[in-house]
């Protein structure tokens, strides 16, 4: 398994980590382990949007896999009706690459936010969790 899936504490954040050669059935595999993650966190808080962090600093991958898993990612996005948010971290050419062509319109344009640094990618997300909820009140 060249991958990670945990939830941060008391927090609507899961964390993705890929290490090492990774392909579009591990992107796979990672998003159907965190599915019971997003799950709990839409039970415990309905109107909660979940935060998925896809962490890509250790991630090892051919410019053809990274297709295959664009390709995969675009096809799980639009199928998926959950409140989610991606957020990326990450600085290798495939991450930037993936993150580019998934905002094109021809790959769903999606628009994830990209940081190098994951406390950076985390103080977006509660910045947002923080807007959400002065919206709100």
């Amino acid at each position: 398994m060249s991958y990670t899936v945990t939830r941060l504490r008391g927090e609507p954040i899961i964390h993705i980590q890929f290490i090492g050669e990774t392909t579009a059935a591990d992107v796979v595999a990672s998003r159907e382990a965190s599915l019971p993650l997003s799950m709990a966190i839409l039970t415990e808080d309905p109107s909660a949007v979940v935060y998925i962090i896809i962490d890509n600093r250790q991630i090892n991958t051919t410019f053809m896999e990274t297709l295959n898993i664009l390709r995969t990612q675009v096809m799980e996005t639009r199928a998926d009706q959950l409140p989610i948010q991606f957020v990326v971290v990450g600085s290798n050419a495939s991450t930037r690459t993936f993150v580019t062509a998934l905002a094109n319109e021809a790959h769903g344009g999606i628009r994830v936010p990209l940081y190098l640094h994951l406390e950076d990618a985390l103080e977006y997300i509660h910045t947002d969790i923080a807007r959400r909820v002065a919206k709100e009140t």
